[in-house]
């Protein structure tokens, strides 16, 4: 588990040590200061309808529609289907083959998009396109920003993971030279703290 704390370093070092006195905890490794490398992993469906069926689709999404016994239920119901009503004159009415058209032009730029973000796309239905995507956290902001406009219907982060980056040895430099990189460069992980196996 990767967890982050910003703040002073009485207070970091307080949360460590707390956390080292829980029962499953194997080693607390702080990574303050030195270099790391930082993933976060995103699944994300989106719409390839168009923005204006977006609404519609989380509708038909929902798991547990309201019962009718209720006052309010019904209440909302009501303004539900006015509401439905109002989107549906909005929406400009296509004929089928200029719905596929469009829905192609979406998936084709969703597609490029995941494409320039190194992301992949893991699954296709007749109404949206679920895509994944492992990259630094600022990176996964910036395609959510992206996708924002296609109609976002679920997404779900990791979080970040990280890992501190290995120690790149110069073959060139003596042995002497070397030890003393290890010491002041090293990856401020101590062997004895991890985990057997």
């Amino acid at each position: 588990m990767t967890i982050v704390l910003r703040g002073e370093s009485e207070v970091v070092e307080q949360a460590r040590r707390q956390l080292e006195d829980l029962v499953p905890v194997w080693a607390v490794l702080d990574y303050t200061g030195y270099k790391i490398i930082q993933r976060e992993l995103l699944l994300v469906k989106v719409s390839i309808l168009g923005p204006e069926h977006v609404l519609a689709q989380m509708r038909s999404r929902r798991n547990s529609l309201p019962t009718a016994t209720d006052l309010r239920s019904v209440q909302q119901q009501a303004q539900q289907q006015q509401e439905d009503d109002e989107y549906a004159h909005q929406v400009e009415i296509m004929s089928p083959s200029n719905a596929l058209r469009q829905t192609h032009d979406h998936l084709h730029a969703l597609t490029e998009l995941t494409d320039l973000f190194k992301g992949k796309v893991v699954d296709v239905s007749s109404d949206c396109l679920s895509l994944e995507l492992s990259a630094k956290p600022d990176r996964v902001d910036a395609f959510l920003k992206l996708l924002q406009p296609f109609g976002i219907l679920e997404a779900a982060r990791s979080g970040m993971m990280a890992m501190p980056r290995s120690i790149v040895y110069d073959r060139l430099e003596n042995q002497a030279e070397e030890g003393e990189l290890a010491q002041d460069v090293g990856s401020g992980v101590d062997a004895s703290m991890l985990p057997p196996g």
